[in-house]
């Protein structure tokens, strides 16, 4: 809605139009639909108007009749129509139904009466609130009297109307769409914008944007929706969708961060320049009404076929190919191929498959891209739609011909076992995901997107701290504080931005060691006091298991002093989401950081899984989130099944992933080897090329300053940052030696 001037809502629902205003800098405004000369019969009033006051009923709408000119009309319009809604925060007014007096009975004296009551209120309605912005639909016959008062005047179907009756879309006739278009000519002659609120069907973006295009060669600004203003519509823009609907069945663990869709589905997508919402079918009923302005494509990950809601995905196949929107199916179609909408064009072969089966066709490098594609008689055998563009066709010992990986003209599917082959280390792909992503959600004119790895064509480096650690002592001499030998020889030393966390539990004076406090939080003081550093926490106890530990704490089922650890073990604590984040936030705030520094950043414990209620916690205490996800892509496993998306939504609410992973993936646990960390510079090389798929990432934990083999690691093969002659960029050239 952002991309718009002015976005007309209905006020009844809980919008926040001064939040709105605020966080969009007053370049989009929320207006206020305000029905002027009719009441719908579902409409709660703050007052009840007055009996007397409705005449008659609009037997296309529903709706009742106002009496303008009944006395006490004016001031019910102003003090109990427009005001309430100056309360909540409106400033702008679309008076919609203006001409409804028309359908009244009445002599000409009655008319000129109402129009004169009219007249009236819109005048009452200025005086009390000078600042509005009022938007008029038509009312042209008001206007000499009310064009000051008006900012534009709006009118509907200029070339493309909505039978209500018949529930279709007709096309205006020429001789009312030359009088609108007089009426409009008048408009801008009293200094007034004119708009054109057309309707057409939502299936036929580019039908909408055709007429979008011809409203304005009349001069008039264009919104073309569909008839039951359901859909963001075009305008002299139009809003491309990013997102993409991914359905899935594939939920592990409680959580849909360990499903194959966010693992391994989502960072290509991600990388296309897409916003992800994962939806399992197990768990989420699939969306209803139109798609086209909604979603960008749609994509199914099934392991198996839908059982709870197979119906319902079918109808949403066919609903998304009624309004073009792509679809990309990978493993398996979800639902029996004789159930799939005809549209898809997918067939069977006459008999089951007789191996040995063998590759008759192969499109590499669009296949065998990490393992290569090896037909499997335990795979789904179809024959693609004709005129599909076969990336992989099977032969079976009949002479049968099926596709198991096809791009087609709705969008494309890959089967098991040619999207990703899974085995005892992890998985590898079989498809080209990128590029089959790509090509098969059709979006070869996709805008700029942003890309978190880059700005202005070098590789971010990035460096961020988990608090951990930060009274263990370092196997040095002298066995100085981690935290010490941190800030010394790291922080203070490199001088690029930091994002250095406490554990308010580890620190503070009421946690784990309050004998140690003193010396903890000096040592906290002199890092967050540095330019460099940007202050973050921890949390207070640091939680290892956030989904048990919120909803335990939910349902007052939390333990006290549980068997198993849920988090650092601190004296008669029982867990707080608040005393987690806002709690730890407000600790470091008052007790650690510099005078003009506060907590920016709140880098989840543990696990890293947080449930929607603790992202929400860090939304309300003001705090970025981050941390979770498992980049670990190395030499010994060159998979891009190894790199992570760059975040995950939970209803509605962001976690942002951390680029890369700590040294305690590549120490296995902190157990060992302790120079493990320098393999991280594998992680950082094979994300930079053939494609820049993260920034640099450095990131660690304070206890990794205790062990000297850990200290030293880095400095065994340091990346340097250059850029070569005509490749502009930050490239990174590996020595075998510290500099």
């Amino acid at each position: 809605m952002r991309a718009f001037d002015i976005v007309v809502v209905e006020p009844a629902h809980d919008l926040d139009p001064a939040g709105y205003r605020e966080q969009n800098a007053g370049q989009s405004e929320l207006f206020a639909y305000l029905s002027v000369g009719e009441v719908g019969r579902e409409r709660r009033l703050p007052v009840p108007m007055p009996a007397d006051m409705l005449l008659g009923t609009n037997a296309h709408w529903q709706s009742r009749y106002v009496e303008p000119s009944h006395p006490d009309w004016p001031d019910y319009f102003v003090e109990h129509l427009v005001a309430p809604l100056w309360s909540q925060g409106y400033r702008g007014f679309f008076l919609d139904t203006l001409d409804a007096y028309q359908a009244l009975p009445g002599d000409p004296a009655k008319r000129a009466a109402r129009e004169a009551a009219l007249v009236g209120a819109l005048h009452k309605l200025k005086a009390r609130f000078p600042e509005a912005r009022l938007i008029a639909n038509r009312g042209f016959e008001l206007l000499p009297r009310i064009h000051p008062l008006l900012m534009a005047v709006a009118a509907e179907s200029l070339y493309g109307r909505w039978n209500v009756a018949g529930k279709t879309y007709d096309e205006v006739p020429a001789a009312d769409r030359e009088w609108l278009l007089g009426q409009f000519r008048q408009a801008r002659k009293m200094g007034l914008q004119t708009l054109a609120i057309d309707y057409a069907d939502p299936a036929r973006r580019d039908a909408q944007a055709a007429m979008a295009a011809r409203i304005i060669s009349d001069g008039v600004t264009p919104y073309v929706t569909d008839g039951d203003l359901l859909t963001v519509g075009t305008g002299r823009i139009e809003v491309r969708p990013r997102t993409l609907l991914v359905v899935h069945n594939g939920t592990q663990k409680g959580d849909e961060q360990f499903s194959t869709a966010q693992e391994v589905i989502a960072m290509p997508l991600h990388y296309l320049g897409y916003r992800v919402e994962l939806l399992d079918v197990n768990r989420h009923d699939l969306p209803t009404g139109p798609m086209a302005d909604r979603y960008a494509g749609i994509v199914g990950v099934f392991e198996k076929d839908i059982t709870n809601q197979g119906r319902q995905w079918v109808d949403l196949l066919g609903r998304a190919l009624d309004e073009r929107v792509p679809v990309v199916l990978l493993n398996s179609f979800g639902a029996p191929i004789a159930d799939l909408p005809p549209a898809l064009g997918i067939g069977q072969p006459d008999k089951p498959a007789l191996g040995p089966l063998t590759l008759a066709q192969e499109r590499r490098p669009l296949t065998s891209f990490e393992t290569p594609a090896l037909p499997d008689l335990r795979s789904v055998f179809v024959t693609a739609p004709a005129g599909a563009d076969s990336l992989v066709r099977v032969r079976d010992r009949r002479g049968q011909v099926t596709d198991g990986v096809a791009l087609t003209d709705w969008g494309g599917y890959a089967l098991q076992p040619f999207t990703y082959n899974i085995h005892s280390d992890g998985m590898n792909w079989v498809i080209n995901p990128i590029e089959f992503f790509r090509r098969a959600l059709q979006r070869p004119d996709m805008p700029p997107v942003a890309d978190v790895s880059t700005e202005t064509g070098r590789r971010l480096l990035m460096v961020h701290i988990d608090g951990d650690g930060f009274a263990s002592r370092a196997e040095i001499p002298g066995a100085p504080f981690a935290a010490e030998v941190m800030q010394k020889d790291f922080i203070a030393r490199y001088k690029v931005p930091h994002t250095v966390s406490v554990i308010e539990g580890e620190t503070g004076p009421q946690g784990l060691y309050p004998a140690l406090s003193p010396v903890l939080e000096r040592i906290a003081r002199n890092i967050f006091k540095l330019d460099h550093v940007e202050i973050a926490t921890h949390s207070y106890s640091h939680p290892f298991f956030w989904n048990k530990l919120v909803a335990e704490a939910a349902s007052g089922t939390l333990e006290l002093f549980p068997e198993k650890p849920v988090s650092l073990p601190i004296k008669n604590y029982r867990f707080s989401l608040e005393r987690e984040v806002a709690g730890s936030a407000s600790y470091i705030d008052e007790r650690l950081a510099p005078p003009g520094k506060r907590t920016q950043v709140f880098l989840w414990t543990g696990d890293c899984v947080p449930p929607a209620a603790a992202i929400a916690a860090t939304e309300r205490a003001g705090l970025l989130n981050m941390n979770g996800g498992d980049t670990t892509i190395s030499r010994q496993y060159p998979t891009l099944t190894r790199v992570a998306p760059m975040s995950l939504r939970k209803d509605g609410l962001l976690q942002v992933y951390a680029p890369n992973q700590n040294e305690n993936v590549y120490t296995n646990d902190w157990t060992g080897p302790f120079y493990g960390f320098e393999r991280v510079i594998e992680t950082f090389e094979m994300t930079e090329a053939p494609l820049r798929l993260k920034p640099i990432n450095i990131y660690y934990h304070t206890y990794a300053a205790s062990k000297t083999s850990s200290i030293k690691a880095p400095a065994r093969r340091v990346p340097v940052c250059a850029e070569p002659a005509g490749q502009p960029g930050l490239r990174l050239r590996l020595h075998q030696e510290s500099p």
